[in-house]
């Protein structure tokens, strides 16, 4: 949405329904987005629930905290990393704040999502 723009009460489930399904069918060209490959893809989303599964807490601060530095450590920007992440955990391209988003979700339900996008590139 543009900057000030409140959605109505008409767009606010249609944009908040990504939080209730208990699985999501990815689509594997939006998951690698433009720039990454399948293997780029994988590999990176392999990083992430790796280090997801291994993070004590599962608040925006320690998600912040643990991804950002990844996205370098993968040599990836931290756009594409964090649109495969958006699009793995919400099936979409535009989001609320990825962290907090991912916070709200909460760390059962995102790890499910990056386990059933990570399969579903292959």
């Amino acid at each position: 949405l543009p900057s000030g723009d409140a959605p109505s009460g008409g767009e606010l489930p249609e944009l908040a329904e990504f939080f209730f399904p208990d699985n999501l069918q990815h689509d594997p060209e939006r998951l690698r987005g433009k720039k990454l490959s399948p293997e780029g893809a994988r590999e990176a989303l392999g990083a992430a629930l790796e280090g997801l599964e291994g993070l004590k807490d599962f608040d925006a601060v320690s998600l912040e905290g643990l991804l950002r530095p990844m996205s370098e450590e993968l040599g990836l920007k931290t756009g594409e990393f964090f649109g495969l992440l958006r699009v793995a955990t919400t099936d979409r391209t535009v989001a609320p704040p990825l962290f907090q988003t991912m916070e709200v979700l909460g760390r059962d339900r995102c790890l499910g999502r990056l386990r059933a996008a990570l399969a579903q590139l292959g």
